[in-house]
């Protein structure tokens, strides 16, 4: 498509003919419903007990005719890769998927001390003694003065804790849109200045996991993706703590269904945290992400009676986003999430309106004077693939303090069996 201002000169005849233009693509929206996530070779994911899948052998990349996994069963999920779920059909949890860090229990009770630097699939180990955490978000070794030899905790979405006074918090990294396939930091090492007192290593950060479906997604039972947490014994809540490494932080969760997405049990990818036995946890990692996606007349995921921690990102698609704010002499990116292989057309106003035009949904722009920047098509490739609309904004200070207002509308081009309309996007630009 050739480029052009959003602020260029638009003749009469042009904005009133994209008000037509909608209308009739409304007209032609409906279209056959294409299959998208896998090609299902990997056939049921149905256990009927305890189950470990390793994402060392086929890339982390599973593909499955359906998903369903009953109360009372694990999957757990291990190895080097991210995890990611292609589903042609329905997923059902209502057991568990667990990709959680291992983490430690040390109990000064019968000396039975064991470390595990291991993380979650896709996610980074913990330090060893003087080594720091592993992973853009690790945490510093404990490198201070005798007792204070704390690693500090890993961070990801948000800070972890640097768990003593010498060390800085480790930096934050990732994203929920576009949806960063990474998973959790590990928590720094111990300092081991004294060699006969220190305690646990840092604990991993949490997997990363990925479940994108044709068919709907129905979430009671539990999906996990958590640093790896420390278990002390009762001891130490009272004497003076050993050397211990730092929390490895959360992983990260995206759910997407093509259809309707159902959350009433839990997700979590939180960070670690540190247990005395018999008294309440003390969180040190920082936290991942948990992003959720639907389509359809479903609208926004339904989470009602969900436990999920950290505060999930709603994506009712097609979702309109922007990476940063718009700007005077600065590209202007929206993205737009929808199903790969969506034709999307984006269209703007300088006023709001509400058109409902089912079953597309409701136009929420002024129709008096409705302007068309053309289409965009969604990638077919990648985890979230975003549709990409670059807009030139021209160095004009007259401009600041301007408000547009944005939605796209799939119409063009669909590969589920209904074309919608996005949430609106209000923008303001900036200096």
């Amino acid at each position: 498509m050739r480029s052009k201002s959003l602020w260029g000169s638009w003749r009469k005849r042009e904005w009133r003919s994209t008000g037509l233009g909608l209308a009739a693509a409304t007209l032609l929206a409906v279209g056959a419903s294409a299959q998208v996530y896998g090609d299902g070779h990997d056939g049921v994911l149905a256990p009927t007990s305890d189950i470990t899948l390793d994402t060392a052998a086929n890339g982390g990349v599973f593909h499955f005719t359906s998903i369903q996994i009953p109360a009372g069963v694990t999957v757990r999920l291990v190895g080097p890769n991210p995890a990611q779920f292609l589903c042609q059909g329905a997923v059902n949890v209502a057991g568990r998927i667990d990709a959680n860090a291992p983490g430690a229990l040390w109990l000064f009770s019968g000396g039975q001390h064991i470390s595990n630097q291991d993380a979650g699939p896709g996610g980074y180990r913990g330090g060893g003694g003087n080594e720091s955490g592993f992973g853009p978000g690790g945490g510093d070794w404990g490198n201070g003065s005798y007792p204070v030899v704390m690693g500090a905790s890993g961070s990801h979405a948000t800070v972890g804790s640097p768990n003593n006074p010498f060390l800085s918090p480790a930096p934050t990294y990732g994203s929920h849109l576009p949806f960063d396939l990474q998973g959790g930091s590990g928590g720094g090492g111990p300092g081991t200045a004294n060699a006969n007192d220190y305690g646990p290593t840092g604990t991993g950060g949490g997997g990363a996991v990925v479940i994108l479906a044709d068919g709907p997604i129905d979430v009671s039972g539990s999906i996990s993706a958590r640093g790896g947490d420390q278990i002390m014994g009762p001891e130490y809540a009272w004497i003076s703590l050993p050397a211990i490494g730092g929390l490895g932080s959360g992983g990260a969760i995206l759910l997407r269904s093509l259809q309707c997405l159902r959350v009433s049990g839990q997700i979590d990818a939180t960070g670690g945290s540190r247990y005395f036995l018999g008294q309440q946890p003390t969180p040190s990692g920082g936290a991942g992400f948990v992003r959720l996606d639907s389509y359809t007349a479903c609208g926004a995921p339904d989470v009602t009676g969900a436990v999920i921690r950290p505060a999930p990102y709603l994506a009712p698609m097609p979702f309109l986003t922007a990476l940063e704010p718009a700007r005077i002499g600065q590209t202007y990116r929206a993205r737009c999430a929808s199903a790969p292989g969506d034709v999307l057309g984006f269209y703007y106003s300088l006023g709001t309106g509400n058109l409902p035009l089912p079953p597309f949904g409701v136009l929420e722009l002024d129709t008096s004077l409705l302007l068309f920047f053309g289409q965009h098509t969604v990638p077919t490739v990648g985890h979230d693939p975003l549709a990409a609309i670059d807009i030139p904004v021209p160095a004009m200070p007259g401009l600041v303090g301007l408000t547009f207002h944005a939605q796209v509308f799939n119409a063009f081009g669909t590969v589920t069996s209904q074309a919608r309309l996005s949430n609106r996007l209000d923008v303001t630009i900036g200096l």
